[in-house]
């Protein structure tokens, strides 16, 4: 036994390369997460972006206090203000 605990540098290279495994499977999955997190905030934060949303105006996410046109599939650049109350 060497002064690491290893009776031979292929025992060490071994329990190195046995942590290799975990660690990349423990990275696939924090992008993963990262991913999907990332997907979920955009498509919250998109307003009227859904297909589903009708034509029309709405809160601008870009400028408060303005309308912004939706067309039912992307924003226009059509804008108005926005009546008080």
């Amino acid at each position: 036994m060497n002064a690491v605990g290893f009776d031979s540098a292929y025992d060490m290279g071994y329990a190195i390369g046995s942590l290799i495994v975990p660690i990349v499977v423990l990275g696939l999955i924090l992008v993963g997460a990262v991913a999907i997190t990332r997907a979920v905030t955009k498509s919250r934060n998109s307003g009227a972006s859904g297909a589903s949303s009708a034509a029309g105006w709405y809160p601008d996410p870009e400028v408060p206090r303005q309308l912004r046109y939706w067309d039912g599939l992307n924003w226009t650049e059509h804008r108005a203000p926005q009546q008080p109350g």
